[in-house]
């Protein structure tokens, strides 16, 4: 004869597992945790900024690079897929990529803020227009606005 006692158990214990997992797939398919791990890393820059432990200038760099990565990531989605076929993990990814598209605008707008603050005036931007880095970086934020503001459902 099977022990009840122990047969409860065992099927509370693969439901309680099984209401964590799905918990965590809740969590992690979440689009405001999306949004929360995307922000952190511009979070944390704010707040050395806003404490004066870092300048404007040490900024650029990681909030360029920050936007270029993400960037990077959204377009090679697709190559990915066609390469490597349908799997779960990239469709995961897939399914996400127009945030990681608006994170990395929102990093280039973060980018451009902390230059136009280490440059404090417009005739100091225009001293060096000349500079292949700021064209470029101009150029990509050109490119930038419009994929912006149509990565929206009223766009799509």
């Amino acid at each position: 004869m099977v022990n009840k006692k122990l047969m409860s158990r065992s099927i509370d214990h693969k439901t309680e597992s099984d209401y964590r997992t799905s918990m965590l797939r809740t969590i992690l398919n979440s689009r405001m945790f999306l949004w929360a791990l995307l922000s952190l890393p511009a979070l944390a820059m704010l707040i050395g900024y806003g404490r004066g432990q870092v300048s404007a200038l040490e900024l650029l760099h990681p909030t360029g690079e920050f936007s270029a990565r993400l960037m990077i990531v959204a377009m090679m989605l697709s190559p990915l897929v066609a390469l490597l076929g349908p799997k779960p993990w990239l469709n995961w990814f897939v399914k996400r990529r127009r945030y990681f598209g608006v994170a990395a605008f929102g990093y280039a707008l973060l980018h451009l803020a902390f230059y136009v603050i280490d440059m404090e005036s417009v005739a100091n931007m225009l001293a060096e227009i000349g500079a292949l880095g700021i064209w470029t970086g101009w150029f990509a934020m050109l490119l930038f606005v419009p994929l912006a503001l149509t990565s929206n459902n009223a766009a799509m």
